[in-house]
């Protein structure tokens, strides 16, 4: 899995680069020459890829700062009666700032203690 991810990552770099030399003025065949691409059609693709890719990121980050605002403007709303002591609006509180803790990956570290202990667990099981 590891050396799978380290494969797309080298992929996704080279990718970028395609793309980076292209919008630098090289033609498709320099591209494909200066990255390690087998044609300049596959350095077509690449950049085409790499494009998409970078939309599709774009569109994720703008969907969680929408989210975000949305999370932030139902908190607000409720934030008075729950600081109150009305139960009712103080749930909605916590899971709007639990829902915003996930959306905003402030959860990280305990993923990566979790993939930790795992990989840990794998390496030992491999050795025995």
């Amino acid at each position: 899995m590891g050396a799978s991810r380290g494969r797309s990552a080298q992929a996704a770099e080279k990718r970028a680069r395609a793309a980076e030399l292209r919008m630098a003025g090289l033609t498709w065949r320099q591209v494909a020459e200066e990255v390690g691409y087998a044609s300049p059609g596959a350095a077509c693709k690449a950049v085409t890829d790499a494009v998409r890719a970078s939309a599709r990121a774009a569109s994720v980050e703008e969907y969680r700062r929408l989210e975000a605002l949305r999370l932030d403007r139902l908190q607000a709303a409720h934030w008075p009666r729950a600081l109150s002591g009305d139960v009712a609006a103080a749930l909605v509180v916590l899971a709007a700032l639990q829902r915003q803790s996930r959306l905003l990956r402030l959860d990280v570290p305990q993923h990566f203690r979790e993939s930790a202990r795992l990989t840990q667990e794998i390496l030992t099981a491999l050795r025995t």
